[in-house]
């Protein structure tokens, strides 16, 4: 059967538009789901919560510990359906929640609040770096940074 022209045209450019939608909501929710991650390991590293467990393993099985940023991730994707739908359906090569992921996501915002410090640092008239070094148990040389300076009539500190 051969079809007119114009309404191949117009199968064409309904299915392409179909394409194009569904690819754009894909990507908006894969944001979604990358944005729930960030907030999670910021709420964990604001807090001074530690990531990972001893054995950490994203297993059904419920007597294993899956350190705290998973288990936000559980208790969170019980209340966020877009976290379930893309913990259950989506690929587990491509979760994000490995170790290496969670590092670099770390690192980033480790380097955003360094650059705030910078900033704060730039318009101090004065500052501090204090320096201390210290064997751990295992013997292994441990170096502290802190830094305090003088801004607006308030000394902040920070750890680095």
């Amino acid at each position: 059967m051969i079809v007119p022209s114009n309404t191949r045209r117009l199968y064409l450019h309904r299915k392409i538009t179909q394409l194009v939608t569904g690819r754009r909501k894909e990507v908006e929710e894969n944001r979604q789901y990358v944005m729930i991650l960030i907030e999670t390991l910021h709420y964990c590293a604001q807090q001074g919560v530690a990531l990972r467990g001893h054995r950490e393993v994203d297993t059904e099985d419920t007597d294993i510990n899956l350190g705290n940023f998973l288990s936000l991730i559980n208790l969170q994707s019980g209340h966020i359906e877009l976290l379930k739908k893309c913990l259950t359906s989506g690929p587990r090569n491509a979760s994000l929640l490995g170790n290496h992921y969670q590092n670099n996501i770390l690192s980033i915002l480790a380097e955003g609040v360094l650059n705030y410090i910078k900033e704060d640092l730039r318009a101090a008239k004065y500052f501090t770096l204090i320096v201390d070094e210290t064997k751990d148990i295992s013997k292994k040389e441990q170096l502290t940074l802190i830094l305090r300076y003088v801004l607006k009539g308030v000394v902040p500190e920070h750890f680095i």
